[in-house]
């Protein structure tokens, strides 16, 4: 039995990092902007609001395409970081905190200055739910991570998280677009961290109308255990998010980046390499099995690539996230094949609540981790996948890398 080779490692790892680079915000911003027909001269002054794990870099394109123009404005991140002339704030993710709130009161106020001769430019990435909160009147910041964190951990989407949390917002779906005055010109840029691009679940739309309703919020909540406030702002038919007006007709929505094109710029970087799907969703453990399945029919040299964003229903009190979830059940799955290697990583560098981008897993995975002690089935069941792969080796640390477009799986077969 090989173990994981440095080469396999590399080579998937770099076509991952390809693949990441491609969505590079700051590119995708200024490409974008160069593109759309906006008139810098017809305006007084420029108001960037950037929010998500990506919102430094684009709010730096931004500021260095406003050229002349005044420019002023806030950036909400996850990261320590500078933008010039702009107010850098610095919230929680993925469980919205003090932090949270407070920038997203300052959105919100930096929103209601703007008005005629104004160009406001708002930023949108993922993250941005965590990052930019506002509870609803009568409701309070804990009812809010309450519900985010029980919705989070029972295996929810984030189609399906972020519907809920639109409708216990006020600056999310669609509310920030209202607070922008009515004579203010309008420009949403968003770099895609959802399959399929749905622009009012990226980050919880804050500047597009909601499709979403309050039947749907309440369907969701269900059978979860979320604060009896919420339940009782659910049943209010005040609590409905906008569904279209006249700030929503005046804007232009353009998404810069997203999930497809960092797959195939990861599969460009690899001979043989075919992207199967751009769409992945699902429990994390079930698709290791499909894609790994899948994978058998690949001949030697030739890969798989697939973007896309799983999930994990939490029963243990182990730790790791998605990607190390997805990596650990293919482990399992590989364990005694000689000729595959999987990489699951998440393209902003962060997975779950660990240190982790992602992990890797082959043929001998779970054979190392069990010479360290650590039993792969035990921890799967526990979801303790970064135990797991700290003691397997195969953990993949990034550090953040200043974008978010979902997550990359690629297998090859040497």
């Amino acid at each position: 039995m090989r173990s994981l080779t440095s080469d396999t490692r590399d080579l998937l790892l770099s076509a991952a990092m390809a693949g990441i680079e491609a969505v590079d915000p700051h590119r995708a911003v200024t490409n974008a902007l160069s593109d759309l027909s906006v008139d810098r001269d017809g305006h007084e002054r420029c108001v960037v609001i950037a929010i998500g794990k990506a919102a430094p870099a684009m709010a730096s394109a931004a500021v260095e395409w406003c050229g002349d123009l005044p420019v002023s404005g806030v950036v909400v991140s996850s990261v320590p970081t500078s933008a010039a002339g702009l107010d850098v704030l610095v919230a929680s993710h993925p469980i919205p905190d003090a932090t949270s709130e407070s920038a997203g009161r300052r959105v919100l106020d930096t929103a209601s200055t703007c008005g005629a001769g104004d160009l406001v430019l708002v930023l949108i990435s993922g993250g941005g739910s965590s990052l930019c909160t506002v509870p609803a009147p009568g409701l309070t910041l804990y009812d809010l991570v309450q519900t985010t964190s029980v919705l989070l951990r029972s295996g929810a989407t984030i189609n399906e998280v972020n519907t809920v949390r639109k409708h216990l917002s006020g600056v999310k779906g669609g509310r920030l677009a209202e607070a922008i005055g009515p004579d203010a010109t309008l420009l949403t840029l968003i770099l895609s961290d959802v399959v399929g691009n749905p622009l009012d679940v990226i980050a919880s739309g804050p500047t597009v109308p909601d499709p979403s309703t309050l039947a749907d919020a309440r369907s969701i909540v269900a059978d979860v255990a979320v604060p009896p406030a919420v339940r009782r702002h659910l049943a209010k038919d005040t609590s409905e998010t906008p569904k279209g007006g006249d700030v929503f007709d005046r804007q232009t929505v353009m998404v810069v980046g997203d999930g497809t094109m960092a797959a195939h710029a990861a599969a460009a970087s690899l001979d043989g390499a075919t992207v199967v799907s751009t769409t992945l969703e699902g429990e994390a453990r079930e698709i290791a099995l499909q894609v790994i399945d899948h994978a058998k029919a690949l001949k030697p040299g030739e890969s798989h690539v697939y973007a896309g964003e799983t999930t994990v229903t939490v029963t243990g009190n182990g730790r790791g996230g998605r990607n190390q979830e997805l990596a650990l059940a293919a482990a399992i799955a590989l364990d005694g094949r000689d000729d595959l290697t999987l990489l699951s990583i998440g393209t902003d560098g962060i997975d779950g609540m660990s240190d982790a981008a992602g992990a890797f897993a082959d043929g001998a995975t779970v054979a190392t981790a069990a010479k360290n002690g650590m039993d792969a089935q035990a921890a799967l069941t526990n979801n303790d996948s970064h135990a797991f792969h700290d003691a397997a080796g195969s953990l993949v640390v990034t550090g953040p890398t200043g974008t978010n477009v979902g997550d990359l799986i690629l297998v090859h077969r040497r």
